[in-house]
């Protein structure tokens, strides 16, 4: 991040904040929350204090009567029941009531004319479906044994090795297909624990908390996002192994074995550019190895989760520089709510789109992404 971004991130949020202490002043001159809790009074009818700051309120909404728990952080609805005179009304309109016909009154029974009818149609015709269902079972049945005892196919190759005058071995194709499978099955770990992507998705999940949107982006763009900078990131170690490895695999100059050597040395060189030496030396340290010859020299036992430790330390100190003009924004919105006297309004719905505003005027997503993907190669 250069001197003119983070000269555009400071004016943009100083831009914010003045428009945070306008919408305070603007609510203050209007008398807002005055208007609001005189056209919301409710009468009171009584109260029953409980103890220091906590009492039992029973007000009339209409035509009901609330009880209320009252406390000096929140208020509770306890119970609703109905005020005295609609409670009289309702019994006597119940009491007044004709009896009528009391044959009309009583509930429909099993022995009421034509429900014995009905119920014999749906048992006849739940019968007549399932014998024409399971008639089939016999046939199909039957036509087992009418299949041919002998079936013809092509066998499949054996899986071999061969033994190499160098002492190399060469694989067979069905080996080699077998073992690409198998290494695929691998590919979801190697992808998120040998590149890029675990920095790339913390930074971006963080970003997403520091907003405080909830689910947006949802978390479907967020690692798609993720993936595809994480291709970008990668695109020069994936050049450098289709030509080393994939290349010469391809027109046969090369063994399977040799390949996958030859792939793992760009890969390496990646990952030993981007892991600290603290890490390295604590896995060392724990797999009682006392020093290495050459960087080149570092076992991947101790690479990967010495550069999975350093991933997570990267991605967490840039979401705390993320964290800042955001807690910035929440803390004057807090104050700005509480000298207005509007304890009971969340603030996070009124920092939301003071964010947002500060996000787009800062370009946050070029910025963002821009230093993400510069961070691997500085």
């Amino acid at each position: 991040m250069n001197e003119v971004a983070i000269i555009r991130v400071f004016a943009a949020l100083g831009l914010v904040l003045l428009c945070i202490i306008l919408f305070g002043l603007v609510v203050r001159k209007t008398g807002f929350p005055g208007k609001l809790g005189r056209a919301g009074s409710l009468p009171v009818i009584s109260r029953t204090p409980l103890g220091q700051r906590t009492e039992i309120v029973v007000v009339q909404a209409g035509q009901e009567h609330l009880v209320l728990g009252v406390t000096a952080q929140q208020i509770n609805l306890l119970h609703k029941m109905p005020a005295p005179e609609t409670a009289a009304t309702g019994t006597k309109h119940a009491t007044s009531k004709p009896a009528g016909n009391p044959e009309e009154n009583l509930p429909d029974t099993p022995g009421a004319p034509g429900l014995p009818a009905e119920k014999r149609a749906f048992h006849k015709t739940l019968l007549h479906h399932l014998n024409r269902r399971f008639l089939v079972l016999p046939f199909l049945f039957g036509m087992l044994f009418l299949a041919s005892d002998t079936v013809f196919a092509q066998a499949l190759p054996a899986l071999s090795s061969t033994s190499n005058p160098d002492g190399s071995e060469t694989y067979s194709l069905s080996m080699q297909t077998l073992i690409l499978l198998t290494g695929l099955s691998f590919l979801p770990a190697v992808i998120l624990m040998m590149t890029g992507f675990t920095r790339i998705v913390i930074v971006l999940g963080l970003l997403r908390n520091a907003l405080g949107t909830g689910t947006s982006p949802p978390n479907s763009v967020l690692i798609g996002l993720s993936l595809f900078l994480t291709f970008f990131v990668m695109s020069p170690v994936l050049d450098q192994i289709t030509e080393q490895a994939y290349v010469p695999l391809n027109n046969g100059d090369i063994t399977f074995e040799q390949a996958v050597e030859r792939a793992s040395v760009p890969i390496h060189t990646f990952m030993i550019g981007q892991t600290r030496e603290t890490d390295l030396a604590l896995f060392a340290d724990m797999a009682n190895i006392s020093e290495f010859e050459n960087p080149q020299a570092v076992p991947m036992r101790i690479l990967i989760p010495a550069f999975i430790t350093s991933e997570l330390k990267t991605a967490f100190q840039i979401g705390f520089t993320i964290f800042i003009p955001f807690l910035i924004i929440d803390l004057v919105i807090a104050s700005v709510l509480m000298s207005l006297g509007m304890m009971m309004v969340p603030p996070v719905t009124i920092s939301l789109p003071f964010k947002l505003m500060l996000f787009v005027l800062a370009d946050g997503w070029h910025l963002l992404l821009g230093s993400l993907a510069r961070s691997f190669y500085q």
